[in-house]
């Protein structure tokens, strides 16, 4: 993997996909980060690809107890969600994160999820005064798309 990474992005759609096979994340109000633990410390870039470690000290020195190589991709801001990157299927990687994180805590702690449609609506109905501003829609055998523009749903996204 070259560094810094592509993130995914995505663009707009009217309504979160129905049918089996999708997971839903909140997706949180906050700054673009790709979290890079290396064998020597932690890189944080911005999602243009800048260095940002210095600005992100309180996420950087907890991720010093992650295993050299992880990457994880998510919203910095006071609740600090985020995702790990990997080329495996998005259940796999959630489970990966999961797992990861497990023995971190706050502040890098995965966001809420659910393969359940009518729960993600609820969040992103009820949850906007804690700064959640969309869901996020992905299906369960997808890969990350580095760099890909992928599907949003009204402050959703789907890939």
């Amino acid at each position: 993997m070259e560094f810094p990474i592509r993130p995914a992005l995505a663009r707009a759609v009217p309504t979160l996909p129905t049918g089996p096979g999708w997971h839903f994340e909140i997706k949180l109000d906050g700054h673009r980060m790709i979290l890079r633990r290396t064998d020597d410390g932690v890189i944080c870039y911005s999602r243009t690809g800048r260095t940002v470690t210095s600005h992100w000290m309180d996420l950087a020195v907890p991720a010093m107890v992650l295993p050299p190589g992880t990457v994880l991709d998510g919203e910095a801001h006071p609740d600090h969600g985020q995702d790990a990157l990997a080329a495996r299927p998005y259940t796999e990687r959630r489970t990966a994160l999961v797992d990861v994180l497990a023995h971190v805590g706050p502040p890098l702690q995965p966001v809420l999820a659910t393969d359940d449609r009518d729960t993600a609506l609820q969040w992103y109905e009820t949850l906007q005064p804690q700064g959640v501003e969309g869901v996020v829609a992905k299906p369960s055998g997808s890969a990350y798309p580095f760099g890909g523009r992928t599907v949003w749903c009204v402050d959703c996204t789907i890939w």
